[in-house]
C-alpha cells in the first residue's frame, strides 16, 4: 500500500517567561512530522527528488517534458544559490540543464531528445575531446545549451583537476538530473572511486536536483544514501561523520535490527520524494471498473542463436637473416 501523506515541516513557536518579571522572548522551533523532531534551524525545501518509473514508463520522455515545462527563471535560481553547497567556488549562472549519465547512455539521450522535442531544445554534450582540461577555455556553450549531457566517466576523470579547471563546477545549473542515479551509493571510504563521483555530484552547484533509476536501492537501504546526500535531504543525509548521525541512528541501525517500523520510515521518506508508476498499476475508469494507466503493445520474445565467428589468427612476423 501506498504511504499515507504526512503534513510538511511547519514552525513551532513556544514563549518563555524568565522568572517573575514577565516579559519574555519568543523562541521559534520547526516540527519535522516525518522524523518526529523539533530543530532550531529550518530544514532545506527540496526542489526535486526521486524519478523511479518502472522501466519502459519512460523517465527520460517525462524529464524532457519538464525542461520544456520548467524553462530557467532568473528569480528562482538565485534563490537556488543562496542554499548552502559545499564547494564555495565562484560559478556562473547557466540556463542550462546538466544530465549525468553513463557513457553508453550518451547516444539514447540525444535519440529521445530529439524525437521529443526536434530542434526545440539545444543540446551539448561535454566529454571526450569537447572536455578537455584547457586553460582559460570558453564556457559559454554550457551557459547556453538547454540541455548539458556528460557522464560519470567525466566527474570522474575532473575530479582531482583544481576548481579552476572544472567546468562543470564553475557553473550554476538549473537543474541537475543523475541518470542511473544508483551508481552514487553510501561512499565506502574516502579513496573509492565511486566516493570521488558521489563527492563530485553534492558539489556540483544548482536550484533543482533529480535521480532518475528503475531500481534506485536493491536490497540494502543504505544504497539510498549517497543519492539522499546529493539531493539534500535533510536530515535524512545527516552522516555520523558530518552531522548528527541521524540516517545511522534512525534508519540504518533499526533497518539492521530488524525494527519493524524501519520500513515504514523509509516509505514515509520515499512517499514524500519519490514518483514511480507500474505497467500494472490501474486507475478509475467510467463505470467503477478499473484500467491500466498505460496500454503497451504485447511483449514478444524471441531467442535468436548467435553463431560465434572464427577469429582471425595472427600471421607470423618473418625473422630478420642473422649476420
Amino acid at each position: 500500500p501506498r504511504p499515507r501523506p504526512r503534513p510538511r515541516p511547519r514552525p513551532r513557536t513556544r514563549r518563555e517567561y524568565p522568572g517573575d518579571q514577565g516579559g519574555g522572548v519568543d523562541h521559534t522551533v520547526w516540527y519535522n512530522p516525518m522524523a518526529g523532531e523539533l530543530r532550531d534551524t529550518p530544514l532545506p525545501m527540496v526542489t526535486g527528488g526521486f524519478l523511479c518509473e518502472e522501466m519502459g514508463l519512460g523517465k527520460t520522455v517525462e524529464m524532457c517534458a519538464l525542461v520544456l515545462a520548467n524553462p530557467y527563471t532568473p528569480q528562482a535560481s538565485a534563490a537556488g544559490r543562496a542554499r548552502p553547497r559545499r564547494g564555495g567556488y565562484e560559478r556562473r549562472t547557466t540556463r542550462s540543464t546538466l544530465v549525468v549519465c553513463p557513457q553508453v547512455l550518451l547516444g539514447q539521450w540525444q535519440a529521445e531528445i530529439r524525437k521529443c522535442s526536434g530542434d526545440v531544445l539545444k543540446v551539448y554534450v561535454h566529454h571526450g575531446e569537447a572536455a578537455s582540461r584547457k586553460p582559460g577555455r570558453d564556457l559559454s556553450p554550457l551557459e547556453t545549451a538547454d540541455i548539458v549531457l556528460t557522464t560519470y566517466e567525466m566527474l570522474q576523470r575532473e575530479s582531482p583537476w583544481p576548481p579552476r579547471d572544472r567546468a562543470l563546477l564553475r557553473m550554476h545549473w538549473w537543474r541537475l538530473v543523475l541518470d542511473e542515479s544508483q551508481r552514487v551509493p553510501k561512499p565506502a571510504n574516502a579513496r573509492s572511486a565511486m566516493s570521488n563521483i558521489a563527492k563530485a555530484c553534492e558539489e556540483l552547484g544548482r536550484t533543482h536536483t533529480w535521480c532518475m533509476s528503475g531500481t534506485p536501492v536493491s536490497s540494502v537501504v543504505d544504497e539510498l544514501l549517497g543519492q539522499l546526500i546529493v539531493l539534500g535531504v535533510e536530515p535524512y543525509c545527516s552522516r555520523g561523520d558530518n552531522g548528527d548521525a541521524f540516517w545511522e541512528r534512525e534508519v540504518s541501525a533499526r533497518w539492521k535490527a530488524r525494527d519493524p517500523e524501519a520500513l515504514e520510515v523509509v516509505h514515509d521518506l520515499l512517499g514524500q520524494i519519490m514518483m514511480r508508476h507500474s505497467k500494472e498499476q490501474t486507475i478509475g475508469a467510467a463505470g467503477g471498473q478499473r484500467a491500466k494507466i498505460i496500454s503497451l503493445p504485447e511483449k514478444h520474445e524471441e531467442v535468436v542463436p548467435a553463431q560465434p565467428q572464427p577469429q582471425p589468427q595472427p600471421q607470423p612476423q618473418p625473422q630478420p637473416p642473422t649476420p
